[in-house]
């Protein structure tokens, strides 16, 4: 497959689509004194039930302390929930946690809210993260940062486990028909220092990306509906010369969906993930 770019790098292989998100996050949609600050940007996406958010605010309370005394700007950014259930901002009788910021969108997938939430971003690292995972230390969430800034703007991902500590997700190493694969679920997190490996991509549910590959790729692409996004984005970044990494901070959980099984994978968005990306994979791997 052929990767046409505009010259600020702006990969179009999605077609127009790609413009358009890239336009958009140009031009964020929340106008600050000052956008790509040193700092993280904690961008939530609500699952679940209020509650999580409720737990990971007050993680994120214990962790503003730690980014304070290290001189770094830290921010969280929330995707209410706007399913079937009672909104985050109900919740909290719409007076949220102090330094909490919401985005009421009616956008339901996952790229989508991806795509709004960067637009509100201050700092210059976003932090993509489901609410269902969990920093067992506030320390980790600093710890991410300082490995981001020594691993470049380029993505990166974090292990996650379950709460046990057996691992879910440790970065896609390969790719089979279509199909993603990671690391051995049975294998267990080891301690030691936070370390930084490559790999091919890393899941979308905890991700950290410099604000200026948002703009290079073009942002998530919304054609995905349920999964493949991330996966997706990984690849159009390392096209355009990214390397992607993923990092062992301890225990990062998050917990598995006991009803979920294989036969629930989104196979339209895994066909249009391989059918995009076969003659690259093939390119790079044979």
């Amino acid at each position: 497959m052929s990767s046409r770019l505009l010259p600020d790098g702006i990969d179009l292989y999605g077609g127009s689509s790609a413009i358009t998100r890239a336009i958009t996050l140009q031009q964020p949609a929340v106008q600050t004194a000052e956008f790509g600050a040193p700092g993280l940007s904690v961008l939530l996406r609500s699952r679940g039930t209020p509650e999580q958010v409720l737990r990971f605010s007050e993680m994120m309370g214990q962790a503003a302390s730690l980014f304070e005394g290290a001189g770094v700007a830290l921010e969280l950014v929330v995707a209410d929930s706007v399913g079937g259930g009672e909104s985050v901002m109900e919740y909290f009788d719409n007076d949220p946690p102090a330094g909490v910021r919401f985005l009421d969108s009616r956008r339901q997938r996952p790229a989508q809210l991806n795509n709004e939430l960067s637009g509100l971003a201050r700092n210059d690292r976003l932090l993509f993260c489901d609410s269902d995972v969990t920093f067992t230390d506030p320390s980790q969430m600093l710890y991410l940062w300082e490995l981001s800034y020594e691993w470049g703007p380029d993505p990166l991902g974090v292990v996650l486990s379950h709460p046990d500590g057996t691992v879910t997700d440790a970065g896609l190493e390969y790719l089979r028909g279509g199909l993603t694969a990671g690391a051995d679920p049975r294998q267990s997190q080891g301690s030691g220092p936070p370390q930084v490996r490559e790999v091919l991509a890393a899941n979308g549910a905890c991700l950290v990306v410099g604000r200026d590959w948002l703009r290079r790729v073009g942002g998530f692409d919304e054609s995905f509906e349920v999964e493949c996004h991330d996966t997706d984005f990984c690849l159009s970044a390392a096209r355009l010369g990214a390397r992607i990494g993923i990092a062992d901070l301890g225990l990062v959980t998050r917990p598995a969906n006991p009803t979920a099984t294989p036969q629930q994978a989104d196979r339209p968005d895994r066909t249009l993930f391989a059918r995009r990306w076969q003659s690259y994979l093939e390119g790079r791997f044979r």
